[in-house]
């Protein structure tokens, strides 16, 4: 004899969970999948992801991770989290550069005037997808350049997030 309340509650969650995948009347969703990074560093694609999906939200305007790997995964899970757009990022480039410093060959012989502070310059290229569209509505790419590698990635992400809002809003 089985209990009849996991089953049960089990279709309770899934009630719920699919309440709060409930779109807004009026608003658009753009469904974000996960960054790909095309670097040799090791970067956190999540925490990025996370900070994407931040700077879309507002507005109107509504952002959701999508966990899908393939194009025909990521639409179809869009379609079920009632998404009208589907992002996709690449982080193409994470190049460190070094600051000038002040006293040249004698100054790093002696350890003066070493003070310049690296920065990072990031890339990342994206494309935007109306869902259940197989042409890039969008398909840009934004730079940023700041103190270390998840600081340049995430203001190159917040670029990117100003070009896709305006892109969507056009609709």
């Amino acid at each position: 004899m089985s209990d009849s309340r996991p089953p049960a509650l089990q279709a309770i969650k899934a009630m719920l969970s699919n309440m709060g995948n409930r779109k807004a009347s009026g608003s658009i969703r753009v469904g974000v999948v996960q960054i790909n990074n095309k670097t040799d560093k090791g970067i956190s694609q999540e925490s990025l992801r996370q900070r994407s999906i931040g700077e879309l939200q507002g507005d109107s305007l509504e952002a959701v991770p999508l966990n899908a790997i393939s194009p025909r995964e990521a639409e179809a899970e869009a379609k079920a989290k009632q998404c009208d757009f589907i992002l996709y990022t690449d982080l193409t480039g994470l190049k460190t550069s070094a600051a000038k410093k002040v006293g040249g060959f004698l100054g790093r012989a002696t350890g003066v005037g070493s003070g310049g502070v690296d920065k990072t310059e990031a890339k990342v290229e994206f494309q935007l997808f109306a869902v259940g569209e197989t042409a890039a509505r969008l398909k840009s790419a934004a730079t940023a350049k700041e103190e270390g590698d998840e600081a340049s990635a995430g203001t190159a992400l917040d670029q990117e997030a100003k070009q896709v809002s305006a892109a969507v809003r056009k609709k």
